[in-house]
């Protein structure tokens, strides 16, 4: 038995009772009722703003992205709760003060436009039709559809299929995720109204069902021994539309799309001229928006990812501090010139 049991025994056989403060019962604790949500609670947004908003893959991905418009936010709570644990991106979210919109499942890739070494349909100016859901699914009490346009600094994902011709290491400076920046407009070529814009004012979501965008990206092209060797200029001019009113077809989304490519090498980067600057025969709207996006991408974007180019740098530099070492041994010390190449295979990995 502890000393503490001991004492406490002594005490209660000798009718002793400890020094103890009297301390006055305290009321008992109602619960309070539960709150009502009133109308003005019901009316608030559900989140400051939407997920596409958010500076993640994800998030700068959003280009084009179908949703269900409402004109009451409970209707839109009750159909996000209908597509079942995808998470707060399907949060329902308010542009222009009086509706309710909620991003559907579906989304679509800037690299299916921008990227003519990516599986693409932009190579071809014919249009395409991109199903949302199929006809049996019903629309949902209130519901209509449009589309949320992502403008403003994005990110595509460049694929560069890997062959004999570049060390291997080279492919982790050449591909992966870059900046782009896209302009939209409606139909006439004029600027969309119902935007929402973050808070640096480099990103742009609009509602709309129809609308024509440019997307421009410039990105830093490098040699097989790492250095910096110009740009390879993207740029694509878009043209979307929702097509909903046969209800004998499948809701579609037409996408018209014609992209180019341009290489600049070393010498010439400040005497490029614009893409599609060639054609004088496009709707003059058109070059203006190339114009906007190229002003855009000089502004917030980078012709190359921080932690690429600090990768790329940390590379270069105990790479040649590898060489300096091999230098100085002789040719026949095996094992140091063997230790110096798995070193070097090592920070490829890093």
């Amino acid at each position: 038995m502890s000393g503490f049991s001991s004492i406490a025994e002594a005490l209660r056989k000798a009718n002793v009772a400890p020094a103890v403060p009297v301390v006055p019962a305290t009321p008992r604790q109602v619960a309070p009722p539960p709150i009502k949500i009133t109308e003005a609670v019901e009316e608030r947004p559900t989140r400051e703003q939407p997920s596409l908003f958010d500076d993640d893959g994800r998030g700068l991905a959003a280009f084009i992205v179908p949703a269900i418009g409402f004109e009451d936010v409970k209707l839109a709570r009750e159909f996000q709760g209908s597509l079942g644990g995808l998470g707060d991106i399907y949060a329902p979210f308010n542009i222009d003060g009086r509706r309710w919109y909620v991003p559907h499942t579906w989304t679509d890739s800037i690299s299916d436009f921008l990227v003519p070494d990516h599986h693409t349909f932009a190579r071809s100016n014919q249009p395409k039709w991109l199903s949302l859901w199929k006809r049996e699914n019903k629309m949902p009490e209130g519901g209509y559809t449009v589309m949320v346009l992502g403008g403003g600094r994005r990110q595509f994902y460049r694929y560069v299929h890997q062959t004999t011709k570049h060390p291997k290491w080279w492919y982790r400076i050449a591909s992966g995720s870059r900046d782009c920046f896209v302009v939209w407009r409606n139909d006439r070529g004029e600027e969309i109204v119902n935007g929402l814009h973050s808070k640096d004012r480099d990103r742009h979501l609009y509602i709309a069902r129809s609308g024509r965008a440019v997307v421009y990206a410039k990105v830093r092209r490098f040699t097989n021994g790492g250095l910096p060797d110009g740009y390879d200029v993207f740029a694509a001019m878009i043209k979307v539309g929702i097509l909903d009113r046969d209800a004998t077809r499948d809701p579609t989304i037409k996408v018209e799309a014609r992209n180019c490519r341009i290489s600049i090498p070393a010498s010439e980067e400040k005497e490029y001229e614009a893409p599609f600057s060639y054609d004088k025969e496009i709707d003059p709207v058109w070059h203006e928006m190339v114009a906007e996006a190229m002003e855009g991408f000089n502004r917030f974007c980078q012709t190359v990812p921080a932690e690429v180019e600090a990768w790329r740098t940390f590379f270069l530099d105990q790479r040649a501090k590898l060489e300096a070492d091999r230098k100085n041994y002789t040719s026949t010390s095996w094992i140091i010139r063997k230790s110096s190449g798995i070193a070097e295979s090592i920070l490829i990995c890093l």
